[in-house]
């Protein structure tokens, strides 16, 4: 909608022949042209290399060796990286419940 309001503003300009319309049709044309490209690069292009690349993404996470990190429970993954938590911490409701981290000084 917004492409095609510019390109009907600017549309009369290509088309005008009074006094300095060979100055303005040299600027209106690049700027139609510009709005053309961007509109179809949004709307082909972009979603088009989105998806090859989370396609990509989803096949490189899925082969590489620390693939299991990356599927493993927000539990698995905190008591991992800090044991202490493993043994003071229960599920209660889906929900990782710490009671209590005591602190070495």
């Amino acid at each position: 909608m917004t492409v095609m309001c510019m390109l009907a503003g600017l549309a009369p300009i290509l088309w005008s022949t009074g006094a300095g319309s060979d100055v303005m049709k040299r600027i209106a044309a690049p700027m139609m042209g510009g709005i053309v490209t961007s509109f179809l690069l949004e709307l082909a292009v972009y979603p088009a290399l989105y998806s090859i690349r989370k396609r990509t993404t989803a096949r490189s996470v899925a082969l590489s060796p620390h693939a299991r990190c990356h599927r493993a429970s927000f539990k698995e993954r905190i008591s991992r990286a800090i044991p202490e938590l493993s043994s003071s911490a229960h599920e209660g409701s889906g929900v990782l419940v710490v009671e209590e981290l005591t602190v070495a000084e």
